[in-house]
């Protein structure tokens, strides 16, 4: 992340924040987790009391679709200027238009009045990126 530093002439840098690959990889390699802990039980509940291949196959698929999405992902930038939070693929929310503001474990979600809803995904401090973009909004304390 690029903080808010001056210019030099005045105006205000941009805060800029991108995926982190570590992150990527740590999340990507938790729902990998979480998938082979439920395919388990259901096998186990079902009456499939032996452990086969079938309980690696649906980590195995996480991981190769987190591999396939893993430049997509990782690839977009967010900025916040001074009116607006903007995206490297063109996405664009007025900070005037933000109702609300919540971090979700690396995610952070920002919700627009209009009932908009953009996620940026993969932060390594996604509280610190919620509180910035809370700062930069016009939001009043009931509306966090």
């Amino acid at each position: 992340m690029t903080g808010d530093r001056d210019n030099g002439d005045g105006t205000a840098r941009p805060a800029r924040w991108r995926p982190a690959r570590g992150t990527y990889a740590r999340d990507v390699a938790l729902v990998a987790l979480v998938v082979a802990a439920v395919t388990r039980m259901a096998l186990y509940w079902s009456g499939e009391r032996a452990l086969g291949a079938e309980v690696l196959v649906g980590p195995v698929l996480v991981a190769l679709v987190g591999w396939a999405l893993a430049r997509r992902e990782l690839s977009l930038v967010w900025e916040m200027t001074e009116t607006d939070l903007l995206s490297s693929r063109g996405c664009r929310l007025s900070l005037a238009e933000i109702n609300r503001v919540r971090a979700l474990g690396s995610f952070v979600q920002v919700r627009a009045r209009t009932g908009g809803t953009i996620l940026l995904r993969y932060l390594v401090d996604a509280g610190q990126v919620r509180r910035r973009i809370e700062a930069a909004s016009t939001l009043t304390g009931g509306d966090r």
